[in-house]
């Protein structure tokens, strides 16, 4: 098929002839069993192209397609890149808090109440409960050797769902860690305070001045028993720091009668 042609509102057609100067003579090609054949009655049209036209709204119609696959394209990448990430954080999480969920989910009433005191800075005294037993006030929470410092608050959880607190020597956390009882009022913490000195069963030089600080009584005998042990301790140091004084003035005459 020879002299085909397009017009400009997208036809295939075949040139038939001159009408005139300015105008040709066509007939549209249609597809008929898959064959192009030309078809219909002959139109007259002005203006023919060698290749199918394509309007500048078509154009630019395509150029705009085009740009939305591809960012539709990379916002995809993007966004399988962000649930890719989602997830492996998401893995991390919930491995790291399975077993803070556990604790929480088994937290007995009265810790989760201490533990939103906490939060809300209500708690103002702390008792101990180490080797000697005391009370102090949470503004006293200053290092041992560094009063410009605080010291660590940790808080722990056990599997039966309760918290419990602990108290480094030094603000970076090192030191010997003492486990504490909190309390929002001074009464709470003394019975606490007594209650942990008198089960230790035990008297010690601090436990008796901590006891006479916040008027706990003490087993009497036990303290007579403690004092008389410590005084004949301290009796028998002097005797031998008097030996001991005896043996360096002895060896100073020495040296003097050289």
């Amino acid at each position: 098929m020879e002299n085909i042609k397009y017009t400009t509102d997208g036809k295939k057609v075949v040139v038939i002839g001159n009408l005139n100067s300015q105008e040709k003579i066509v007939q549209e090609i249609f597809i008929i069993g898959g064959q192009e054949i030309p078809s219909g009655e002959n139109f007259v049209v002005k203006t023919l192209h060698d290749s199918p036209a394509i309007s500048w709204k078509e154009t630019r119609t395509k150029e705009i397609k085009k740009q939305y696959e591809e960012k539709q394209k990379e916002c995809f990448n993007a966004i399988k890149v962000l649930e890719d990430n989602y997830k492996k954080v998401k893995d991390v999480l919930s491995s790291k808090t399975a077993y803070l969920r556990e604790v929480i989910n088994k937290v007995a009433l009265e810790s989760f109440d201490l533990l939103v005191d906490f939060l809300n800075g209500d708690i103002k005294y702390m008792v101990s409960d180490s080797y000697d037993p005391e009370l102090i006030e949470y503004k006293d929470f200053r290092c041992d050797y560094d009063k410009n410092k605080l010291k660590l608050i940790t808080l722990f959880g056990s599997d039966d769902g309760t918290l419990n607190w602990g108290i480094n020597s030094y603000s970076d956390g090192s030191g010997s860690n003492k486990m504490y009882y909190a309390f929002n009022n001074r009464e709470d913490a003394l019975a606490k305070l007594e209650e942990v000195i008198l089960a230790k069963g035990r008297i010690t030089e601090n436990i008796i001045k901590t006891a006479k600080k916040h008027n706990i009584e003490l087993d009497a005998k036990k303290v007579k028993e403690f004092k008389d042990k410590m005084v004949k301790t301290r009796l028998k140091n002097i005797e031998s720091s008097k030996k001991e004084i005896e043996k360096f003035e002895s060896a100073i005459n020495d040296i003097k009668n050289l």
